[in-house]
C-alpha cells in the first residue's frame, strides 16, 4: 500500500507525529522516519509530511510564533498555515503530501505547530512534523508529545518559555504616537467564540460616531487555533473611553460553555479583568474619565 517518508536527521528536532506507524498487513498505510536533507542554511528547515485518510478536505494547520501576556499564549504571526487548502478531495484523498520551508532561526523559542481535524486521524490519516537546524546538534530541544486520537486541536510548542516570550508592553508603547497610548485586548474564548464582540466607544456616548473600534469572531471559515486572541491598537490621551464586552448567546464567556474571559492594558497599565460571568454584554470605563 501506499507509504509517507517524512525525513530527519540525528540533528532534528522531532516535533509531532500521529498515525499509523507499523502497518499489520499489505493494505496498511505507514508513516516512514528515513532521512532529512537541509536546504535552509542558516535557517531552520520546518517540514511537514502528511498521509491523507478519506476525510482530508476539512484538515487544517498553521506554524506560528507565540507571545504570552499575563501566563496567556497568544498566536503572534503566521509563519505558515493552510486553512482548508485541502478541500478538493479528490486530488487529495488518500495521498501524500510534503510541506517544507524556511523558518527564521531567532523564532526557534517561541514557535507553535498545530493541526486540526476532528475525524481525519481516525479514518487512515497521520501527520509527521520536523524542524531541523543544519548548524546545531538541537541537543537542548525536547520532543513534543502527540495528542490522543479526538482530542484535537493540539498545540505542539518549542521551547514555550514564558518569560523570553513575553509580550513587552513597553515596546507595544512606544509603537504609537507621542499623544496616543496602546491598547491592548486579550480575550480567552469559551467553547462559543462565534458569539463573542466587541465594541470601544468615546465613554458617555451613544450615537454611532462614538465608537472608535469595533470586532466580532463569527467568521464560521476561520479556524480558532489557539481559543485566544489578542488586539492591539493605539489610542489618543486625555480620553475617557468605554468598552463593551458582548456576547449573542446572553450566557456570557463564563461558565456554561467553558470559561471565558478578558483583560486590557491602557499606556502600560492594566485597566480591566473580567471573569466573563456576564449576560448580553458588560461595560469598563477607562482613560482619562470625570
Amino acid at each position: 500500500g501506499p507509504s509517507l517518508t517524512a525525513a530527519v536527521s540525528t540533528r532534528g528536532s522531532f516535533l509531532a507525529t500521529k498515525g499509523s506507524h507499523s502497518p499489520s498487513g499489505p493494505g496498511d498505510r505507514a508513516i516512514v522516519v528515513k532521512e532529512l536533507r537541509n536546504r535552509c542554511k542558516e535557517d531552520l528547515t520546518f517540514r511537514l509530511s502528511i498521509l491523507f485518510g478519506d476525510f482530508s478536505e476539512d484538515l487544517s494547520w498553521s506554524l506560528y510564533s507565540v507571545q504570552f501576556l499575563d501566563g496567556i499564549l497568544f498566536r503572534n504571526h503566521v509563519l505558515l498555515d493552510c486553512i482548508w487548502c485541502y478541500r478538493q478531495s479528490d486530488s487529495f484523498g488518500l495521498s501524500n503530501v510534503v510541506e517544507q520551508d524556511c523558518i527564521p532561526k531567532r523564532l526557534q523559542k517561541c514557535l507553535a505547530f498545530q493541526l486540526i481535524n476532528p475525524t481525519w486521524t481516525d479514518n487512515g490519516g497521520g501527520y509527521a512534523a520536523y524542524l531541523f537546524d543544519a548548524t546545531e546538534a538541537f541537543h537542548a530541544n525536547q520532543p513534543i508529545a502527540t495528542s490522543a486520537v479526538g482530542t484535537m486541536p493540539a498545540t505542539y510548542a518549542l521551547h514555550p518559555d514564558e518569560e523570553e516570550c513575553s509580550l513587552d508592553i513597553a515596546a507595544a508603547r512606544n509603537s504609537c504616537q507621542i499623544d496616543e497610548a496602546s491598547f491592548i485586548l486579550g480575550l480567552v474564548f469559551d467553547e462559543r467564540r462565534h458569539e463573542t464582540a466587541w465594541e470601544l466607544h468615546l465613554q458617555g456616548t451613544t450615537v454611532e460616531s462614538s465608537l472608535v473600534a469595533n470586532k466580532n469572531y463569527t467568521n464560521a471559515d476561520e479556524v480558532d487555533f489557539t481559543g485566544t486572541s489578542l488586539e492591539s491598537l493605539c489610542l489618543l490621551l486625555e480620553l475617557c473611553y468605554e468598552l463593551r464586552i458582548l456576547d449573542t448567546g446572553g450566557d456570557g464567556m463564563c461558565c456554561s460553555f467553558g470559561e471565558g474571559r478578558y483583560f486590557a492594558y491602557f499606556d502600560g497599565v492594566r485597566v480591566l479583568k473580567g471573569n466573563g460571568e456576564f449576560a448580553l454584554q458588560q461595560i469598563h470605563t477607562f482613560g482619562l474619565c470625570p
